[in-house]
């Protein structure tokens, strides 16, 4: 072969290469294509990282509230679910609203009174079938919207409750009902569904300063873990065993949900998870957290501790993340089902301190809520296609409180916006006392805004003269109330110590996350009141009241060196890195 036929054949030889590279390229190419464009296409049905404050959910939710006040669809017959129902509903509407004067409020308040008032009687005991959920709901409301006023009835809710207490742990039915199939009687049972809503219930009255004895708590605990099937879900009725874990049914993922929430609840309420006895003396943690916390002289003992309750939980949790969750067809407990749902996941990321503010499962529930709601605005109403064994307005304050992530708020574990009404914490954590000590004329401050504009104006004289009353609080409405923080955050840069030490203070009662970056920064301020303050509002918006960094030493009060401040300004950084892992501080 000639040289020039052999670089001919060489150079078609070449061309083939390069063409079947080309061809295998583009082939990688459009299979790369392929593939995003199904992940595109699946991304697509959850495509958004929802949150309670997501304009979409807020859309939802108001349309939720419209409908339960309209007489005409909201109030639709409740037969056996009254008042049930009806306090409910005023529970889900007051976290929303955080109005005492609403009308569903009031009308479920009223309702809640009535009951409880009754309560302690024969014939309601004998004739109601949902007394222990009725006791449950009703104290709950109550204690939610004004302990205080409530606290006679609130203290015969736990007596009651804590009365007719399994003696080997647990809530059920009072009356003997035997089950026609399974030959049970349930009066002998543990009933998984009522025992979530007594426990709920006693934690939330001990949460609110009606203290609950540990013993009924441990004893429901104890049995709990006893009735839970091996593959770690719960059935619904548990009978005692000294066998250990039995096969239980039927296993549901309602019935799994509540057996979980019900020993994380219980669990948080003997102390598991949250120090609840957390500097409750303090004089930088403000009145309305020492509603949270137990005092010292009230310290009470338990028998347990977290590592007796851990194996159960995990295997809980297990069986939900390996048994996902469908919802089946026809008639369900399926918004009984979702708040239980809200519930133990939020109690399980207090547990495993890892808070999460758009998570998988919220974020899927969110759409289906989306596909479902009625054109009304309620949840349940269309038996066709969204039937549930709740009648529509206990299905609709279901999903309100879900759709809320109402317990997340409860507990504290993380806030982005305003607290409404949350149980475990004041509807409103603003209250403030005296500023810096400082007592003077309170005629000269009638309110917020005069606050501010003395602190902005720098005169060490006029601030002297600032003190804000136990009953001074920040604004309710949502933009005037951050229009006030951004005024305080810009206090931090004041010339006056009295006016960044007042500010420093008050940034933690807004329960705003977004002015972490402010009260951190304040924590490189010289002057040794400034970072203290600064530092008691970030535990207090962490919800962390033991994470304490600047420590002073007995007698001695000095000024932080600056390695000091340094250290405590790291370790907030990186508990604000692990809730908001995209945020770049502006020091690096």
């Amino acid at each position: 072969m000639s040289a020039v036929s052999l670089c001919q054949a060489n150079f078609s030889t070449l061309r083939t290469v390069q063409m079947m590279s080309r061809i295998k390229w583009i082939g990688h190419l459009c299979l790369v294509c392929c593939l995003l464009s199904k992940t595109q296409s699946t991304s697509l049905l959850y495509a958004e990282d929802y949150y309670p404050d997501h304009p979409v959910v807020v859309d939802m939710i108001d349309r939720a509230i419209k409908y339960l006040e309209n007489p005409t669809s909201g109030r639709a017959a409740t037969g056996m679910f009254d008042p049930g129902s009806s306090i409910l509903a005023a529970y889900a509407v007051f976290k929303i609203r955080d109005d005492l004067e609403h009308p569903l409020v009031v009308r479920g308040e009223s309702k809640a009174v009535a009951f409880l008032r009754g309560a302690d009687s024969d014939a309601v005991r004998r004739t109601n079938e949902k007394y222990i959920y009725d006791i449950a709901v009703a104290s709950i409301l109550l204690a939610t919207l004004d302990v205080d006023k409530h606290r006679a009835l609130c203290t015969q809710a736990r007596d009651l409750l804590i009365r007719y207490s399994r003696s080997f742990g647990g809530w059920g039915y009072l009356n003997s009902l035997v089950d026609p199939i399974s030959k049970i009687d349930h009066a002998k049972t543990i009933d998984i569904s009522q025992t979530q809503y007594a426990i709920l219930a006693l934690w939330t009255l001990d949460q609110m300063g009606v203290p609950v004895d540990p013993d009924p708590i441990e004893r429901a605990v104890k049995m709990l873990m006893d009735v839970q099937d091996p593959n770690g879900a719960w059935g619904y009725q548990g009978m005692n065993s000294q066998a250990g874990r039995e096969p239980q049914s039927p296993l549901t993922h309602s019935l799994a949900a509540a057996g979980l929430g019900s020993l994380l609840i219980a669990g948080d309420l003997l102390g598991f998870y949250r120090n609840r006895m957390a500097e409750s003396q303090e004089p930088d943690i403000p009145k309305a957290f020492r509603l949270v916390v137990a005092d010292a002289a009230n310290a009470r003992s338990t028998t347990m501790d977290r590592s007796d309750t851990d194996e159960s939980v995990n295997l809980g949790v297990r069986w939900h993340d390996t048994n996902v969750y469908q919802r089946p067809p026809g008639l369900d407990w399926h918004y009984y089902y979702r708040y239980s749902e809200e519930r133990f996941r939020s109690f399980h990321e207090i547990a495993r301190r890892r808070p999460e503010k758009s998570p998988a499962w919220y974020n899927q529930a969110v759409e289906e809520f989306r596909k479902n709601q009625h054109a009304s605005g309620g949840w349940g109403v269309d038996m066709q296609s969204d039937a549930d064994h709740c009648p529509p307005e206990l299905a609709t304050a279901f999903a309100i409180l879900y759709l809320n992530r109402t317990t997340q708020k409860a507990i504290g574990a993380l806030n982005e916006g305003i607290v409404r009404g949350g149980v475990g914490l004041p509807a409103d954590i603003s209250d403030i006392t005296v500023m810096d000590g400082q007592i003077v004329d309170n005629a000269k401050v009638s309110s917020f805004d005069e606050i501010l504009k003395l602190l902005e104006s720098e005169d060490p004289s006029q601030t002297q003269e600032v003190v804000v009353t136990d009953k001074l609080k920040l604004e309710k409405d949502p933009k005037r109330r951050k229009d006030q923080l951004n005024r305080l955050a810009r206090l931090i840069r004041s010339k006056d110590p009295l006016a960044r030490r007042a500010a420093a203070k008050l940034l933690g009662r807004g329960d705003d996350l977004d002015f972490v970056p402010t009260l951190i920064y304040a924590l490189t301020d010289e002057d040794r009141d400034v970072c203290r303050n600064a530092e008691s509002s970030l535990r207090i918006l962490s919800r962390q009241l033991n994470s304490k960094f600047l420590v002073d030493l007995e007698g001695e009060a000095r000024h932080y060196t600056k390695a000091e401040r340094l250290i405590a300004v790291e370790k907030w950084k990186d508990w604000y890195k692990s809730i908001r892992p995209d945020f770049v501080f502006a020091d690096g």
